[in-house]
């Protein structure tokens, strides 16, 4: 896409949607010539990504008074395929707070990438996340990791919640009073109550009939022609049940596309051994929610982990989590979130404690062996999947770790990742962020890219304080895309 270059005349506002850059990566399978990839600038041709020398890498610095650790040799790359990012800047003109709009460049780099009926009624912590370990690699061969594969990854058998828990239009259940209840619509998962709706007196035995459907004002927003009458009970053969047209006592405050959706969740908070998550504000997206999910459907765990001196209790503790979720339902959407630190130099995450040397200390392992490989089955069944990285931001800011980052990103086939660039991360400043995605994604099911302006807009104060990347899978292409 070309855009006409425009002469800038005011400066950007600090804020949290002060600029939006995107990239789209395509997977290509054709073997080339090896060739030397350029360094990834910023994304917004400011600055560039620090650039890790080939032929000696850094040794890790002091790390909170533990002094300097040796270096482990950087593995080799798991693949010879390329793709191509073409970061195709799309000019996203996002409205900043304070009004202020800013456009992108176009730029283009590349990296390398791993080719992984009736009618129905119903205390004190440390902020930063930051610091310095050697480099270790890790063995998660002893997990199921093969998908499809063991009784871990039998599919939960229990039928999926299709239909939303509240009426769209009062968004409320029909637990409140013994005379309501709850129509679901047969073209979608909405559902709307008895209550929001003015019935014409004797007309409860006829919408009830078994040859009769309904179908929800949503619906009829973006079926019918606009003006027209809207009946909500139909017969199988399309004439209306209702004489006249239905009347509604309540107001469409959503969006028509928008949902009060049910279906089931699960949390999973991966915490690296002895991390401090007093600050953390992943447990309130869970507080948030459960209270709406009065029929179950919604779950929190939090495991804390050691992949390199505890793996095997890791595993074991993944497995067991696993079985006891195989006969309750089947987890709709997974949202996953991983508090660690990571290396300063190297951007790799922290994975556990390392005795090399005879000394226990952190140790950092690459962003491809990331912790989710005994997590596969769930996320395999899951329509929807989302991970956040409360780290600091060299794994982003360095070249190496954000290009193994996408490989994981793709290969765990996560519909989407979040993860912030300040060199001195603090979760605490992310809160708002994320009751906006649970409110605009869990519930109202929006989709993640579609509503991302917006929920930066309700998290002023994280402008100020980090940019924001945001990375999206579709099939074999990836897209990325850095708000600042």
């Amino acid at each position: 896409m070309k855009h006409k270059k425009k002469k800038q005349t005011e400066a950007p506002v600090p804020g949290d949607i002060r600029k939006a850059v995107s990239m789209r990566v395509t997977v290509k399978h054709k073997k080339k010539k090896q060739t030397e990839a350029p360094v990834p600038g910023d994304m917004d041709g400011q600055e560039k990504f620090p650039q890790i020398p080939s032929s000696k890498a850094p040794v890790p610095g002091d790390m909170d008074g533990h002094g300097s650790v040796p270096q482990i040799p950087r593995r080799q790359s798991l693949s010879k395929n390329k793709i191509k990012l073409n970061i195709a800047f799309d000019r996203l003109q996002l409205q900043s707070a304070s009004g202020q709009r800013t456009n992108a460049q176009n730029k283009c780099l590349h990296l390398p990438l791993l080719s992984p009926t009736m009618t129905r009624t119903k205390q004190t912590a440390k902020k930063s996340n930051g610091g310095s370990a050697p480099r270790v690699q890790l063995n998660l061969t002893g997990t199921n990791s093969k998908r499809g594969s063991g009784d871990v990854e039998e599919r939960m058998e229990i039928c999926k919640v299709h239909h939303n828990g509240f009426c769209i239009l009062c968004k409320d259940g029909s637990a409140s009073f013994e005379e309501n209840t709850l129509f679901m619509c047969d073209s979608c998962p909405r559902v709307m109550c008895r209550l929001c709706m003015e019935l014409p007196p004797g007309a409860e035995d006829a919408i009830l009939s078994e040859d009769v459907t309904f179908r929800c004002l949503c619906c009829h927003i973006a079926m019918a022609q606009q003006g027209s009458l809207y009946y909500g009970f139909y017969y199988g053969d399309g004439r209306t049940v209702l004489k006249s047209f239905l009347r509604i006592h309540a107001s469409l405050e959503l969006s028509p596309k928008a949902q009060l959706s049910a279906a089931p969740i699960i949390f999973i908070h991966l915490v690296l051994v002895d991390f401090e998550t007093t600050a953390s504000p992943f447990p309130f997206a869970h507080s948030f929610l459960r209270p709406y999910f009065t029929n179950g459907g919604i779950e929190y765990f939090e495991i804390t982990y050691d992949v390199i001196s505890a793996a095997t209790e890791y595993r074991q503790a993944v497995r067991k989590t696993l079985k006891a979720l195989k006969n309750s339902f089947t987890w709709e959407r997974v949202v996953v979130a991983i508090s660690t630190h990571t290396d300063n130099d190297l951007g790799d995450p922290f994975a556990g404690y390392s005795t090399d040397g005879g000394m226990k200390q952190y140790g950092a392992a690459p962003t491809d062996d990331i912790v989710l490989t005994p997590w596969q089955s769930l996320l395999d069944h899951a329509d929807e999947s989302y991970l956040w990285l409360f780290c600091c931001g060299s794994i982003v800011n360095n070249t190496s770790s954000f290009a193994g980052l996408q490989r994981a990103v793709v290969y765990h086939k996560l519909s989407a990742t979040i993860a912030f660039n300040a060199k001195r991360f603090q979760p605490a400043f992310a809160s708002h962020l994320l009751l906006a995605f649970t409110e605009q994604v869990l519930v109202e099911r929006c989709p993640i890219r579609l509503a991302f302006g917006d929920m930066l807009a309700q998290s002023y104060k994280l402008g100020r304080h980090t940019d924001v990347i945001l990375l999206t899978t579709a099939e074999d292409s990836l897209q990325i895309s850095k708000f600042t």
